[in-house]
C-alpha cells in the first residue's frame, strides 16, 4: 500500500495545477486587446536602434511599413538594425532627424516617368510628427498619403520647408501652423479630395514666408490679414511667390492677392490673371541655414 500522506498531497498538487490552468484561460479571454498605441510601442522597440531618438523613431516606425519603393520589399534601413538617420529619406543632425524627404522618385533618386509611380504608400501622416522638434524640412509629394494635417505640426518650431503636394490630403489646414515663425516654403498644391476651409487667419504670423502655393484644393477663402506677409505691402513682408489658381473661392478674395498671386477666374478681379510677383519662385527649396 502507498503512504497516504503522499498519495493525498499528489491530489491536492494536481488540483491546484488544473485551478491554476484554468485561471490562465480565463484571464487571457477577460484581457482587453492591446491598443494601437501600445502595438506601435512595441514596433518601434524593434525597428529602432539602441542610439535612436524614441520619438523620432515612435514617429516613423509609425509611417514606414506602408511605405514601398521600386525594387525593394521595404525602406531601405527600415527594421534591419539600420540607425534611422541612414534610413533612405532621413537626414539628421546631431542624432536627431532635421529633413524627411519622400518624393516620387526611383530607388536610384531619379525622376519616375509621367504616369509611373516611384515612392507609394497607403500611410497618413502621424499626429506624433509634432514630437520630432529638430525637423527643419518636410518634403512629401507625389505620393498617395491619406488624411489630414496633423495640429501637431505647429509644434515644430524650427520648420522652414513644409511641402505635401500631388496627394491625397483632405480637411481644413490647422491654425496651430500660424506658429511656425521660420516657415519660409508652404506648399501644398494639388491635393486631392483636396484641402477644404479658409486659409486661417493666424497665416498673417508667417513673417519669414517667401512661397505660398495651395493651388488645386477645394479652400473657399483666407483673411485680408495675409496681405501683410506680401512684399510691397505695408508691412513689406517676405511673399514673392503665392499660387492660389483652381480653388473655389465662396468668399471676396483681398486685392493684395489679386494683384500679387496666380490667380483664376475662381478669384475674379480687375487685374490681369495668372500674375506672379517676383522673378519665378526664389524662395522654393532655397532655405537659409539652421
Amino acid at each position: 500500500m502507498g503512504n497516504p500522506a503522499r498519495t493525498i498531497l499528489g491530489v491536492v498538487s494536481a488540483s491546484l495545477l488544473v485551478l491554476a490552468l484554468v485561471a490562465i484561460i480565463i484571464g487571457s479571454k477577460n484581457t482587453p486587446p492591446k491598443s494601437s498605441d501600445t502595438l506601435q510601442t512595441q514596433l518601434s522597440s524593434r525597428v529602432c536602434a539602441a542610439d535612436d531618438n524614441e520619438d523620432d523613431c515612435e514617429t516613423l516606425a509609425k509611417f514606414f511599413p506602408d511605405v514601398k519603393i521600386p525594387g525593394y520589399d521595404s525602406v531601405p534601413g527600415f527594421a534591419d538594425g539600420t540607425p534611422l538617420c541612414k534610413w533612405y529619406g532621413i537626414t539628421c543632425k546631431r542624432g536627431r532627424v532635421t529633413e524627411i524627404d519622400f518624393n516620387g522618385a526611383d530607388s536610384y533618386g531619379c525622376p519616375i516617368p509621367e504616369g509611373v509611380y516611384g515612392v507609394q504608400t497607403t500611410s497618413r501622416i502621424p499626429d506624433s510628427i509634432g514630437k520630432m522638434t529638430s525637423l527643419t524640412s518636410i518634403s512629401i509629394n507625389q505620393i498617395d498619403l491619406a488624411g489630414t494635417i496633423p495640429s501637431s505640426i505647429g509644434s515644430l518650431s524650427g520648420l522652414k520647408y513644409l511641402s505635401v503636394g500631388y496627394s491625397g490630403l483632405s480637411g481644413t489646414i490647422p491654425s496651430s501652423l500660424g506658429k511656425l515663425h521660420k516657415l519660409e516654403v508652404f506648399d501644398f498644391s494639388s491635393n486631392s479630395p483636396g484641402l477644404t476651409g479658409m486659409v486661417p487667419a493666424s497665416f498673417a504670423n508667417l513673417k519669414n514666408l517667401q512661397t505660398l502655393s495651395i493651388d488645386d484644393n477645394k479652400l473657399t477663402g483666407f483673411h485680408d490679414s495675409l496681405c501683410n506677409l506680401m512684399s510691397g505691402y505695408p508691412a513689406n513682408g517676405k511673399l514673392t511667390y503665392c499660387k492660389l489658381t483652381s480653388n473655389p473661392f465662396t468668399q471676396p478674395c483681398p486685392p493684395c492677392a489679386a494683384a500679387k498671386c496666380q490667380m483664376s477666374e475662381d478669384c475674379p478681379s480687375d487685374t490681369p490673371q495668372e500674375t506672379y510677383f517676383g522673378p519665378g519662385s526664389p524662395g522654393y527649396k532655397q532655405i537659409s541655414s539652421p
